[in-house]
């Protein structure tokens, strides 16, 4: 795989991990550098060029859009093309009111 790529997560906090919906050895994690993949069921990770780079907290592969993977990040929710883990664009985010919030 094309970018940064490591043959094991060591001493990395794995705060998400997903499973590709139909290529089972596809695998995402997200960790605080962003979204990485393996397509060989773990034994090598790498971060895509092109792919989020915002730390991730959560992630899912949706099941019935398998082509679509979803990051979670303190930025907003991300949606990326599952395959590559490339392409993220943000969905929504935090869009609260600073001015709506009370101190005592």
């Amino acid at each position: 795989m094309p970018g940064r790529s490591v043959t094991a997560f060591s001493l990395v906090m794995v705060r998400a991990l997903a499973v590709h919906a139909t290529d089972l050895g596809r695998l995402y994690a997200a960790i605080a550098t962003g979204v990485w993949v393996s397509a060989d069921g773990g034994r090598r990770w790498g971060q895509p060029p092109g792919g989020l780079r915002t730390p991730a907290a959560g992630l899912v592969v949706v099941p019935g859009l398998p082509a679509l993977v979803i990051a979670a990040t303190a930025d907003g929710i991300f949606e990326g093309d599952a395959l590559v883990a490339t392409a993220f664009a943000i969905v929504a985010n935090d869009s609260r009111d600073s001015s709506m919030t009370s101190s005592a």
